[in-house]
C-alpha cells in the first residue's frame, strides 16, 4: 500500500518588490536630476543675458546642456533596467 503525505503548508515569505540596490540608484538619480536642473536652470539665466556679447558660449552651454540630459537619461535607463532584473 502507498503512503500518503498530508499536504503540507508552505509558508509564504513577505518581500519587497525594490531591492536595496535600485532603491539607492533611484536616490541618486533623483538627486543628480535635482542638482543639475538647478544648474542647468541658474547657468542658462547668466548664459542667456550673455547672448548678444558672446554668442558662443550660448553654442557651448547648449552642447553642455544636451550631453548632461543624455547621460541623465543613460541614468535614468540603467535605474529601472536593473530593476527589472533584480
Amino acid at each position: 500500500m502507498r503512503k500518503t503525505y498530508p499536504a503540507f503548508a508552505v509558508r509564504s515569505a513577505v518581500t519587497s518588490a525594490l531591492t536595496h540596490q535600485f532603491t539607492r540608484n533611484l536616490m541618486i538619480s533623483i538627486l543628480m536630476t535635482g542638482f543639475d536642473g538647478s544648474v542647468v536652470i541658474t547657468a542658462g539665466r547668466s548664459v542667456l543675458d550673455a547672448f548678444d556679447e558672446a554668442p558662443w558660449l550660448a553654442v557651448a552651454f547648449g552642447l553642455a546642456a544636451t550631453g548632461l540630459v543624455v547621460t541623465l537619461g543613460r541614468m535614468w535607463y540603467l535605474t529601472f533596467r536593473h530593476a527589472r532584473a533584480d
